[in-house]
């Protein structure tokens, strides 16, 4: 995510990360997953960040840098409606597995997932269930893009 008049976002194709790397950035409570990502995500890339704050929340960071504070890398859900236009996709888009998981059965024996359950997920983005646990259970693997353009 850019702050307003940043001149990245007068392009539209995606770009690496490494054209931020001069850039103050909005960064997360210190040890918190989402700062342990951001930081390693960095490093691999050799990078260096120039910490300009510290959130709590994503959204407050999402704020922080729609108000001019710095850059940041948020998952492309947390954006709020109206922010849309301050995000870019990089490239390589980045990615975090996710898992989810609903019981094909309940304590009685009858099938609580099905056809419905699995289009629920898929409405979430999670998605549809792929294959079952040993014990029954649909698990699904999917990857949710992290600092995408929005919707």
């Amino acid at each position: 995510m850019l702050p307003q008049g940043h001149p990245l976002l007068r392009r539209d194709e995606p770009f690496p990360l490494d054209d931020l790397a001069a850039e103050g950035w909005v960064r997360f409570r210190r040890g918190s997953k989402l700062d342990d990502y951001l930081a390693r995500l960095l490093a691999d890339r050799g990078l260096a960040p120039r910490t300009v704050g510290r959130a709590s929340q994503i959204s407050t960071a999402v704020r922080l840098v729609a108000e001019g504070a710095g850059v940041t890398v948020v998952p492309s859900s947390a954006v709020p409606d109206g922010l849309e236009h301050l995000t870019r996709p990089l490239q390589p888009a980045l990615s975090e597995p996710v898992i989810a998981a609903c019981a094909a059965h309940g304590p009685g024996g009858d099938r609580v997932a099905g056809p419905a359950a699995a289009a629920g997920l898929g409405g979430t983005g999670v998605g549809v269930p792929e294959r079952q646990h040993s014990n029954g259970v649909p698990l699904s693997v999917t990857r949710q893009p992290l600092a995408a353009r929005g919707r």
